[in-house]
């Protein structure tokens, strides 16, 4: 017998004949650990619990479900379980927003502004073009 011929059948009988127990549990069983490890609320409480963050996370949980590509739905879910349970937000609200001073606030208007005309989006007038 030559050494593939001889790797092929101990490789065989080693899978045939080696004791191979699949433990599986039955679905009460998973259900009862879900509720037992506090994983059967849906959807999740968000980190923080607050009614701004939860809003929020619940509206996009909404959008998720109906992502009909298998494939987006989980990268959908991938994405928000991040922003929904594990990086806590900074406000009440989400991400906070504050009131950048009025010379930046100008300055960057008159710079939009200036932009949006040179490249042809708006017109002097500042409409649409």
């Amino acid at each position: 017998m030559d050494m593939k011929a001889l790797l092929l059948f101990c490789c065989t009988t080693a899978l045939l004949y080696s004791p191979t127990v699949v433990h599986s549990m039955s679905e009460e069983h998973r259900l009862e650990q879900r509720q037992k490890h506090g994983y059967a609320q849906w959807p999740p409480t968000v980190v923080p619990n607050t009614p701004g963050w939860n809003r929020i996370m619940n509206r996009r949980f909404e959008q998720i479900s109906r992502i009909r590509n298998r494939d987006d739905k989980w990268n959908a879910w991938v994405a928000i379980m991040t922003s929904a349970l594990i990086a806590t937000n900074y406000t009440e609200n989400g991400w906070g927003l504050t009131r950048a001073p009025d010379h930046i606030t100008r300055r960057l208007q008159r710079r939009l502004n200036r932009t949006l005309l040179e490249e042809g989006i708006i017109d002097p007038s500042g409409k649409s073009t």
